[in-house]
């Protein structure tokens, strides 16, 4: 008789445990699929991609690597949240620009890093799209100064100060947020921003020239919150979080 009336009481606590795991589970990060776009230049992306990895999967965001401009294809970006760009390529496709735009306008993300503001010279939108066009650099160590430490993508994250490339931008497009800048006795250089398009974000930081940037924490924070935040309208992400 005890046996039969503790039974339900062990059922109760079987059920509730699964529940609370299940809520658990739902509550915890969505796994973001980034789609790396690297090449074979000098700033060696494949390098970094594999410095880079680990740490971001440990924030549950997962990266695939390629130097194939192909996989700028409509059925190859619509496995991923956000396209990764970290390379010195000259010139787009116009289907690969096409297909790039798409995913974008969809709710797709975009994070160019560093060099990927002198991409596809030929693409005139893609420079309006990213934010700005590389122009020239010195060399040396510097700290940004954070301008929108409330935004959401720069909640929790510290200045990066690091050595690294100089950048200096023209072309710029002016709907965008700038998150942090560069200063030097020039003046204040954008070196972080953020911008929409259509129901797609884009994510963009000058940070980057070699492993001194890549292997900084703050650095690597910083991609991780932005590709975080460029993804968040992605149809896939928003799959998994609803």
């Amino acid at each position: 008789m005890n046996c039969i009336f503790r039974l339900p009481l062990f059922l109760c606590a079987v059920l509730s445990f699964v529940t609370m795991n299940a809520v658990a589970a739902d509550q915890s990060p969505a796994t973001t699929r980034v789609l790396f776009l690297g090449d074979k230049g000098h700033h060696r992306p494949s390098a970094f991609n594999a410095i880079l990895q680990p740490a971001l999967a440990k924030r549950d965001i997962e990266m695939v690597y390629t130097e194939s401009m192909a996989d700028l294809s409509a059925t190859n970006l619509a496995r991923f949240d956000c396209l990764l760009i970290y390379a010195n390529i000259t010139s787009i496709a116009p289907e690969q620009e096409k297909a790039m735009f798409d995913f974008v306008a969809a709710g797709g993300g975009l994070a160019p890093i560093h060099c990927a503001t002198y991409c596809f010279h030929n693409s005139t939108n893609y420079t309006e799209l990213v934010g700005a066009q590389f122009k020239r650099h010195g060399t040396g160590v510097f700290k940004e100064t954070i301008v929108n430490a409330e935004h959401p993508l720069m909640k929790g994250l510290s200045e990066i100060e690091s050595w690294d490339e100089t950048y200096v931008h023209h072309r710029h497009n002016t709907n965008r947020i700038v998150l942090a800048e560069r200063r030097d006795e020039s003046g204040a250089e954008p070196y972080t921003w953020i911008r929409e398009h259509g129901k797609g974000r884009v994510f963009y930081t000058a940070w980057g020239h070699d492993q001194r940037t890549w292997t900084n924490a703050n650095f690597q924070a910083l991609v991780a919150s932005g590709v975080r935040w460029a993804a968040t309208n992605s149809p896939n992400q928003l799959k998994r979080t609803h």
